[in-house]
């Protein structure tokens, strides 16, 4: 269901034996993907190799090329350490050969600088184009790129908008623009608010604050056990990712999204969230009280709690659960591998 957001990379399960492969290097000189552009065939594959510091592979237009494609593919901040020896990878299967593919990276300031990618783009002053279209953004500020340059392993982003309006006990938003922000382990095991009301097409950030959390889709039923298909952030170790934010468009109004945090017993102590949750019945108070009254977490990743250590000790999961159908960045490259 949910795919946040960030790249809903779906596995390939067969690769052709004629496909050719293609190795980009993302980082390793300077804010740059090299090479910056490949020719691939239908079926061919790109591995994306990530280097030192903390970029990522996200999919934009020619038009527009540092904001996310709607529906498109993001692979999350990638962090590596200065000294790694080995390097995480991405891989991409190209799934037709006559459509270009655009990407750049949105930590900081990274696209406006350059850090461009395609696939096909057809000539060469397409490239070039798509170059000068995200270097020409450098005097404003992208509204999606809102990191600032992170040093190696970490992202650093700034605080995003407040809310238009908070009310109800609950702490309740409702926006009249396009951006909810909901603080995630700000002053304790709570999302702030801890629910909201939104429309579709209504943006939705994630602000990690504190300690080592994560943004997990659940059911009202089940409220502390990941729903099968559905999203998951992963752990987000502030300590290391220096508040990194979980971002997704909300795709249909009209249907209640459920959420919690997987950590160790932090579901059981009421951290969960709600979106669009009815006013009777199902309400977000009824799911809170159901989490709370959980026994267990049924993920089988969280016998104990590592956020009882310091941050970043939990069982770390680096990469965003791929819906096949439902919320945002359910990806329009069915052929993209992790």
């Amino acid at each position: 269901m949910l795919a946040f957001s960030r790249f809903a990379l779906v596995s390939s399960l067969v690769a052709s034996a004629f496909a050719a492969e293609f190795t980009v290097k993302v980082g390793a000189d300077g804010l740059a993907f090299t090479p910056n552009q490949v020719t691939a065939a239908a079926g061919d594959v790109v591995i994306f190799e990530f280097h030192a510091k903390n970029h990522t592979l996200t999919q934009s237009t020619l038009a527009a090329p540092c904001s996310p494609v709607a529906g498109g593919g993001d692979s999350g901040f990638v962090p590596v350490a200065a000294d790694a020896t080995t390097f995480p990878t991405k891989r991409l299967t190209v799934p037709d050969a006559t459509t270009p593919l655009w990407f750049y990276c949105k930590q900081g300031n990274h696209c406006t600088s350059g850090m461009v990618f395609a696939i096909n783009p057809g000539s060469q002053a397409k490239m070039d184009t798509f170059i000068a279209n995200a270097k020409g953004l450098a005097a404003g500020t992208p509204a999606t790129s809102s990191s600032t340059t992170a040093a190696p392993g970490t992202t650093s982003t700034v605080a995003p908008a407040t809310p238009t309006a908070s009310t109800g006990t609950g702490g309740t938003t409702t926006t009249t623009g396009s951006q909810i922000v909901i603080e995630v382990g700000n002053g304790g095991l709570t999302f702030t608010p801890d629910r909201a009301t939104a429309k579709k097409g209504d943006t939705i950030i994630f602000h990690f604050a504190a300690g080592n959390h994560t943004v997990t889709q659940s059911t009202f039923a089940a409220p502390c056990t990941p729903m099968s298909g559905g999203a998951d952030s992963g752990f987000m170790p502030v300590a290391q990712l220096a508040n990194p934010n979980f971002t997704f468009v909300v795709p249909d109004d009209t249907k209640p999204l459920w959420m919690f945090c997987k950590q160790g017993k932090h579901c059981q102590s009421g951290m969960v969230f709600s979106l669009n949750a009815p006013a009777t019945g199902n309400t977000a108070d009824a799911f809170k009280a159901a989490a709370m009254g959980s026994a267990t977490t049924t993920d089988g990743t969280n016998a104990t709690d590592p956020n009882a250590a310091a941050p970043g000790t939990g069982a770390a999961s680096p990469r965003f659960a791929a819906g096949v159908s439902g919320l945002l960045f359910a990806s329009v490259l069915a052929g993209l591998l992790l």
